[in-house]
């Protein structure tokens, strides 16, 4: 026991997994966000268009009615169509620009006070001519291909790569005006970051302060869809921070709370305004799901520190070339939260995971559940948190989605139906007139019976009365199914007839931590 007591306090939380991505097609987005690779201003192109058809048209015609030698419209039209064609490319190598460009777009996951980190960076190598480069990023780290295939140079497009020190890309071919993509994995270091954080009546409250010498930009303390935007942190500033933590809003992504709403692609974008875009879109890289998009919530299970910065995190070398760089690096350090007194544990404090099912088939998204006959099992656990949790209130709701009950009061009272009341498979469903009345075959509602694990004596499952949908129920004896150690609760949903159900749980718990 003190074990465990130990090494928690001595090893700083970092983030949950590794920084694999499965489906990155919106951080390799973000790489193209280039003002090289956007679509020539509209009015330069119509200036462009109508002065063609002056020159050759009415222009031409004048002068030489002037000078009285039409018939020379013979040879000045194709040295006029020639100079305009001149002029076109130079308009467009002026847009494109005439060197090589590394944009470096890269999430940096560390830790609270400390100095390292790991990476995962995506580098775009842009051309404004076609050619083939030896690429040589120092320091070890791991390079290839991104996940979802090249942008520009199409899926399923291999890369030479020699690892090693330096790790080299060989031979990389990138196309006239063009972009590849490589995608290098590599220790890295991390801005110091020092917090003290602490929940209090359903509220994150305490200071982050910049121990590090690089200013943190657009820094924002985040808990599940919970966001609370700091100012910018020059080094040694401190930030008061108070993140009230409500149910998470459905349709509103993580990325407009941070950023603001950006619109990727605007061919007139300035540099604030790109990088602006750029940063919304590695922001919703984070809440991506491939099946379901962005879902608007971080996945880790305490606050997240995200903030962003401008320094390169690997000096990439070009042979031959001396390139531009252009940096855009989101610091991602999870904050150690403490948890003591009393306690609510509702909405982003609490997370749901479903450990068994015999159901004859299931199926979850963001917004809801829905299975055939038989059962789902669900473990609903708050936060960590060190010693001991005493409940005093147990609350659950079922909805259609995970709005998240909070502090509701008056939740009404529900116990578990005695097993006297409980249906007989073998003996005729008679029961005494005191036991609930089950809900009638001709009024099914798709909603599914709960049951809850008691952790008394040898355990065992007690189901509740058909709760209706929408409302608040205030289970008995909360100490019988919340874990004092973790907070867990177990609760299975139980489908008895053959009809689809389909529902969401929510689930909030009360007590205090001591």
């Amino acid at each position: 026991t003190a074990g465990r007591s130990l090494w928690p306090a001595l090893i700083p939380p970092r983030s949950e997994g590794s920084v694999a991505i499965s489906d990155d097609s919106q951080i390799v987005q973000a790489v193209s966000n280039l003002p090289a690779l956007a679509l020539p201003p509209l009015g330069g192109l119509l200036l462009l268009l109508f002065g063609y058809i002056a020159l050759i048209g009415p222009f031409n015609y004048l002068v030489l009615r002037r000078i009285d030698r039409r018939e020379w419209a013979w040879v000045t039209m194709p040295i006029l169509i020639v100079a305009f064609a001149l002029g076109a490319y130079g308009f467009g190598s002026a847009l494109r620009g005439s060197s090589v460009i590394v944009n470096e777009v890269g999430i940096v996951r560390g830790a609270p006070d400390a100095t390292e980190g790991s990476a995962q960076v995506y580098l775009g190598v842009f051309s404004p001519a076609r050619g083939t480069y030896q690429v040589a990023v120092p320091g070890g780290a791991l390079l290839s291909s991104p996940i979802s295939g090249d942008l520009f140079g199409g899926t399923g497009v291999s890369l030479d790569v020699i690892q090693g020190d330096p790790s080299r890309v060989r031979d990389l071919s990138v196309g006239f005006g063009s972009l590849r993509t490589i995608r290098a994995e590599a220790p890295a270091d991390v801005p110091k970051v020092h917090a003290e954080l602490a929940l209090v009546k359903g509220e994150v409250q305490g200071f982050v302060r910049n121990d590090s010498q690089v200013k943190l930009e657009r820094p924002a303390v985040v808990l599940g869809g919970n966001v609370k935007v700091l100012k910018d942190l020059l080094p040694g500033e401190r930030v008061d921070v108070i993140l009230p933590i409500r149910a998470s809003v459905l349709g509103q992504s993580l990325a407009d709370r941070i950023i603001g709403q950006t619109f990727f692609g605007e061919p007139s974008a300035n540099d604030a305004t790109r990088r602006d875009q750029t940063r919304a879109v590695v922001l919703n890289q984070l809440t991506y799901d491939p099946q379901f998009g962005s879902t608007g919530r971080l996945s880790a299970e305490g606050p997240v520190l995200l903030a962003w910065g401008r320094d390169r995190v690997l000096e990439v070398a070009v042979e031959g070339q001396a390139p531009s760089r252009i940096s855009n690096v989101l610091y991602y350090v999870p904050l150690g939260l403490r948890v003591q007194g009393p306690v609510a544990f509702g909405g982003d404090l609490i997370r749901s995971t479903m450990t068994e099912s015999d159901a004859a088939f299931f199926n979850q998204d963001p917004q809801q559940m829905f299975f055939g006959q038989g059962s789902v099992t669900l473990a609903y656990r708050p936060i960590g948190f060190e010693g001991t949790l005493t409940a005093s209130h147990l609350r659950i709701a079922m909805s259609f989605g995970p709005e998240g009950l909070g502090r509701v009061e008056g939740g009404a009272p529900v116990e578990p139906i005695p097993p006297i009341c409980l249906p007989d498979p073998i003996e005729n469903d008679v029961f005494p007139a005191s036991c609930p009345r089950p809900l009638p075959a001709d009024q099914f509602d798709g909603m599914p019976e709960v049951e809850l694990f008691d952790r008394t004596g040898a355990g065992s499952w007690q189901r509740l009365p058909h709760l209706a949908m929408g409302r608040a129920y205030d289970v008995a004896n909360p100490g019988r199914y919340v874990d004092p150690a973790t907070g867990a609760v177990l609760v299975r949903l139980v489908n008895d007839r053959q009809d689809q159900v389909n529902a969401w749980l929510n689930l909030s718990i009360e007590g205090t931590v001591e």
